[in-house]
């Protein structure tokens, strides 16, 4: 049985539609994310389910219980929901010790004293802040809030946990040190998750699958990793691009050959591609390959770029714009052609702007978009090629030319 099932789910406030038709199954022990931009409908989305907005269409089913359905106006109370909510903000009593604003819900259930003092020393253990059980919140510091927050969700045993921003609020180092938390909390809990943030390096560290949002509808579901590597559409690589994972893009041509071969030519680069069939047995599935050339949008990410002082065969010379360390990384963009790519390097690499260097690009780590629609072209792929040997003195470097490749 599924821990969360939505389908159809719509909600209206006033005029404006915020959530278009949400159909989304969230398993039981998963760390379900929403992930996208401000007012693209996730947190809405995480009321709705909590129960503190009402539907205006579609329904909700929490554990085979249907809590909401908007075409007949029922709506569950979010106190029936066996659901807790932790919001960005702390929300704690300031007149209340942290045992007392951890014991709240279950005094409230008027469970016997010895209960409660069990279960909130549990839960402050589980948040690793046990000793800290006699202190008021104005006591603490905004990371030791945030536990107390999260003890106080998790204490009253809630078979789903929503999280909205619970970190923003944090600063870098100890929103790190959260990640890991919940991260664990979730392993040892084993409870089901969703979590709302904007944070796109968040969303990765801590899900089991990420949902993207834009414009009040889910535009892509996945695995990070899988996300990550390949975004159905540009608007969400550039998304991540904006959180500090920028992915180049090329503007190219997919070229077919008399021989029925496929190029890609761009001004930086050209290879091969290999067109596949779509796997479903349907012929309306299956994208044929194209009989003319068409515009599309090769991306790279900059890790996957590599930079060498020496030629390869296949290596492209460029020049070093700007170089940016950051201890652990460098990230470097090189000018080559006209067109500004950037790379990122493990360690503390040194480079000089105006040097001249070389660069591979992987095809097995490119992926190519419509140029008009910006939809995947997940029929083609780039074939990879050899990873070459250096060789000390480089023959003459042409850039590729389209009308080579068409002959």
């Amino acid at each position: 049985m599924s821990a969360i099932q939505l389908q159809g789910v719509q909600v209206q406030i006033g005029s404006k539609q915020v959530l278009s038709g949400i159909d989304l199954t969230v398993e039981k022990g998963e760390f379900m994310t929403f992930l996208g931009p401000s007012g693209c409908g996730k947190t809405t989305l995480l009321r709705t389910i909590a129960g503190l907005q009402q539907a205006s269409g579609g329904s909700i089913v929490l554990s085979g219980r249907e809590v909401a359905n908007g075409d007949t106006a029922y709506h569950m109370d979010p106190a029936k929901r066996g659901l807790n909510l932790v919001f960005q903000s702390y929300a704690l009593w300031p007149h209340m010790s942290v045992f007392d604003n951890v014991a709240f819900g279950l005094q409230v259930r008027k469970m016997s004293k010895a209960d409660i003092r069990q279960k909130v020393q549990s839960a402050l253990h589980k948040v690793r802040i046990a000793e800290l059980s006699d202190r008021y919140p104005g006591e603490l510091s905004g990371g030791q809030q945030q536990r107390v927050a999260i003890a106080r969700a998790i204490v009253t045993e809630p078979e789903l946990l929503l999280l909205d921003e619970p970190l923003s609020n944090l600063d870098a180092r100890l929103r790190v040190e959260m990640r890991a938390e919940l991260k664990r909390l979730h392993r040892e809990l084993g409870a089901t998750i969703i979590y709302v943030t904007h944070d796109q390096q968040e969303a990765l560290t801590l899900s089991t699958r990420i949902a993207v949002f834009f414009d009040g509808n889910i535009v892509q579901v996945d695995r990070p990793q899988e996300l990550y590597r390949r975004p159905t559409t540009l608007r969400i690589a550039d998304f991540f691009g904006n959180g500090g994972m920028d992915t180049n893009h090329l503007e190219a041509e997919l070229v077919p050959t008399d021989g029925g071969n496929l190029y890609i030519s761009s001004p930086v680069c050209s290879f091969a591609v290999a067109h596949n069939k779509n796997e479903s047995n349907s012929a309306s599935h299956d994208d044929p390959a194209p009989q003319s050339s068409q515009p599309v949008v090769l991306t790279i990410k900059p890790e996957h770029i590599q930079l060498q002082k020496h030629y390869t065969p296949g290596a492209i010379p460029c020049t070093i714009e700007t170089v940016i360390p950051a201890g652990a990384e460098t990230t470097v963009t090189v000018h080559t052609n006209g067109r500004i790519l950037t790379a990122r390097t493990l360690g503390d690499t040194t480079y000089e702007p105006g040097t001249p260097i070389y660069m591979l690009l992987h095809p097995n780590h490119i992926n190519l978009y419509h140029g008009e629609t910006g939809t995947l072209l997940s029929n083609l792929t780039p074939i990879p090629t050899p990873i070459p040997t250096p060789i000390a003195d480089p023959p003459p470097y042409t850039f590729p030319k389209r009308e080579t490749i068409r002959a």
